[in-house]
């Protein structure tokens, strides 16, 4: 089985921030520990829900959601998504058991907040880029999204439905 490395610099210091966040139950923030600490492994992981007596870590899909969306803006904060940060998102939902469709069913409000964010970024400067648009592509493949639950949140955002609108039509004049 595949696991996150315990070397790799990036992940841990992602990680370091999310374990000090007061905001996390004590098992999300000793998650955040054991990764640290170990890289992502079954049996860590399965350590620590023992040591809390969860049965199951689909107990705790809310709060790793959370986990892997802090993890996630952490990554976009340079609006670059490296291959390792890719896969670590994969891992991350696959070690916490995330399901395709919890992202938008469960977090839909964050989601929205962040791609927004990206969003602002992407439009500043009136031209997207073939780059910006793979990482427009990159983003709500992290979230599990199809491409029309991607374009509602295109949609349902007046700042950047406004801003694309002006743009593609000041480039046809």
């Amino acid at each position: 089985m595949e696991i996150l490395d315990k070397d790799d610099l990036d992940l841990r210091d992602a990680v370091e921030i999310i374990a000090l966040n007061n905001d996390y139950s004590p098992i999300a923030q000793d998650i955040a520990q054991s990764i640290y600490d170990n890289g992502l492994c079954r049996d860590s992981i399965t350590t620590v829900l023992e040591n809390h007596k969860i049965g199951n870590v689909k107990d705790l899909k809310n709060e790793l959601l959370d986990f892997i969306i802090d993890y996630i803006e952490i990554v976009l904060n340079d609006h670059i998504i490296s291959e390792k940060e890719r896969k670590n998102v994969s891992l991350l939902k696959r070690y916490f058991k995330i399901e395709e469709g919890d992202f938008y069913k469960l977090r839909s409000g964050e989601i929205a907040l962040i791609f927004h964010k990206q969003f602002e970024w992407i439009y500043a400067d009136g031209v997207v880029t073939e780059d910006e648009e793979i990482h427009e592509f990159e983003i709500y493949g992290m979230f599990d999204l199809g491409y029309d639950q991607f374009l509602e949140f295109f949609e349902k955002d007046t700042f950047i439905k406004e801003t694309y609108h002006y743009f593609s039509n000041r480039n046809k004049n």
